[in-house]
């Protein structure tokens, strides 16, 4: 089935008549753990990104702009306007707390189509999905990569992926980054013909791992180039995302929408493995310059002057940004919390920095200890406090500290002769840790509500399970009627499914539902129908046995839980 071909049959009508001072629309495209070095433009002689290096020549552009070192982390930062920790994403797949205010909720209030097209990763479950946050349009996919819609887990595909289009299964129709490009091209077209101005993120999985599937010309042209095989597969993926771009810029011209269009480019952390990246130092998961550091390309024409911008500019920026080219006041407050960032207008439009600069902070935890690995970055210096990516014990040569003005690729470091300047930042990073008041359940993800008007049924992916085994935390309002079905690798012999549903406190005793069913050889799902669920807070558990053994014959890939009735 040709499933993209059919997705864009929702009906939108056209704002109602009023006045408008501005008509600016924007696209914000975001790669996935691509490297600083991963673009033409930046001196990497090996990859080809025509398109990219284009829309530096074309647009305005800063050398440095900082992200976080994993996706969650910046997506949260870069929609919100807020430091990630205010917004209840302290680790990577948390979800972003309902009350934060996005850009694109935002926007569409005053009066922007709004629309996602790719990876969110700030929630799986109402009410933390995408449209639940302000996008009306969205085709994209739970987790972190394309696999956790797929039937079985060996199934990682780019191609024909598993998606959901306003969270409805469907499957797309090629490459990943294909689809998502011209799912966005189709609404845009769509809001152009409607009369509104839109918002667009466009939000590849390329270059994420895994490298099994990827553009299989793009992959021969960097072999036959001599690269190793990895190398080739990062580059095939990122030249299908330039590809791409360069479509975007073709199809806005065609309609005439160039020169009202914002159209900003930039990866959400550092890359993975070892290749090419411009001198900087560390990667995906680092707070090194390696893992926090993006171009940031900003495309207007006759509104924002071509050419690089040396200062700086960080993920809560993007916000204001946003809304001051829109022309949409921002408010002092709101109800997620005030905005962090400033507007990088005047920047990208060659006006002079500002004399004074806020602190950025940065860190990579996982969970435990906020402050085992973090940066801070001022103007002039760079603190490290680098004990690795979520690390349980801290080493005695952590702190490291950089003269970002002479070293700006963290060659040497100088904290042995600028010990004053450690303990300032130190200071500063504790008090802006003080501000996040965190608590340790902070960490933890938050149960998956069933049930619910807003979403039923609801899938419940292995990606979303508690320390890679078949259990998820769940809770349920009310009691009610259920049907589960579950979805795994197909048994070789006869086998049962066992389905639990226990106390989180009580696991193993006092199952409030403890029901099997028989699995036939070669058979990869089974229904069970009509269960009586409790309400409270619970594990859902699923596993197979083999028959005749008492161990487990493997794990549960997907679990859907549909309510029955109101």
């Amino acid at each position: 089935m040709r499933a993209v071909l059919l997705l864009f049959a929702l009906l939108l009508q056209p704002l109602p008549a009023q006045e408008r001072s501005a008509s600016t629309n924007v696209v914000l495209i975001l790669s996935d753990d691509q490297a600083y070095g991963d673009f033409g433009f930046l001196g990497n002689r090996s990859l080809s990104t025509p398109h990219l290096d284009a829309m530096s020549e074309r647009g305005a552009w800063l050398s440095t702009f900082y992200v976080t070192p994993v996706c969650s982390t910046t997506r949260a930062s870069l929609l919100s306007g807020r430091y990630h920790p205010r917004t209840g994403v302290l680790r990577n797949g948390l979800p972003m707390r309902a009350e934060e205010v996005t850009l694109a909720e935002r926007l569409a209030a005053a009066g922007w189509a709004t629309g996602l097209f790719g990876k969110w990763h700030l929630g799986d479950h109402a009410p933390h999905r995408a449209q639940d946050q302000g996008f009306e349009e969205v085709l994209g996919f739970p987790g972190g990569i394309l696999r956790s819609l797929e039937e079985l887990p060996t199934a990682v595909r780019y191609t024909d992926p598993a998606l959901l289009h306003n969270g409805k299964p469907v499957r797309g129709a090629g490459f990943e980054t294909d689809v998502f490009f011209d799912a966005a091209l189709a609404w845009i077209e769509r809001m152009q013909a409607a009369e509104r101005p839109f918002f667009a993120v466009v939000a590849p999985n390329a270059p994420h791992r895994p490298l099994d599937d990827v553009p299989a010309e793009l992959l021969e042209r960097y072999l036959a180039a001599g690269l190793d095989e990895e190398t080739a597969r990062v580059h095939a993926l990122v030249s299908k995302v330039d590809e791409n771009v360069g479509k975007l810029f073709r199809r806005l011209g065609e309609l005439g929408l160039t020169e009202e269009t914002l159209v900003v480019f930039l990866s959400d952390n550092g890359g993975v493995g070892s290749r090419f990246d411009a001198g900087l130092v560390g990667g995906k998961s680092s707070v090194r310059e390696g893992g926090i550091r993006t171009p940031l390309l900003a495309h207007w024409p006759g509104r924002l002057p071509a050419g690089r911008r040396d200062g700086y500019g960080v993920h809560v920026d993007l916000v204001p940004t946003v809304l001051e080219a829109c022309g949409v006041d921002a408010p002092a407050a709101s109800p997620g919390g005030a905005l962090e960032g400033h507007s990088l207008l005047p920047l990208l439009r060659g006006e002079p920095e500002p004399d004074l600069a806020p602190a950025l902070f940065f860190h990579a935890q996982t969970k435990g200890d906020l402050g085992l690995n973090y940066a801070v970055r001022t103007p002039d210096w760079k603190l490290v406090h680098d004990d690795g990516y979520d690390a349980s014990e801290p080493r005695e040569d952590a702190v490291l500290l950089f003269d970002m003005r002479s070293d700006p690729r963290e060659l040497e470091d100088v904290a042995g002769e600028h010990a004053d300047v450690v303990a300032l930042l130190e200071q500063e990073y504790a008090a802006w840790r003080r501000s996040l008041d965190l608590r340790a359940e902070d960490y933890e993800e938050p149960p998956v509500a069933l049930g619910t008007p807003r979403e039923n049924p609801v899938l419940l992916t292995q990606l979303q399970q508690h320390e890679d085994t078949s259990r998820w935390g769940v809770v349920l309002d009310r009691a009610g009627t259920y049907d589960v079905r579950l979805r795994f690798a197909p048994l070789d012999v006869e086998g049962r499914a066992v389905l639990r549903l226990e106390s989180d406190r009580e696991r193993g005793r006092n199952a409030a539902l403890n029901e099997s069913m028989a699995v036939s050889p070669g058979a990869g799902e089974v229904l069970f129908r009509g269960l009586e669920l409790a309400a409270g807070r619970w594990t859902l558990s699923a596993l197979l046995r083999r028959a005749g053994d008492r161990g487990s014959a493997g794990g549960v890939w997907q679990a859907w839980v549909e309510r029955r009735g109101p």
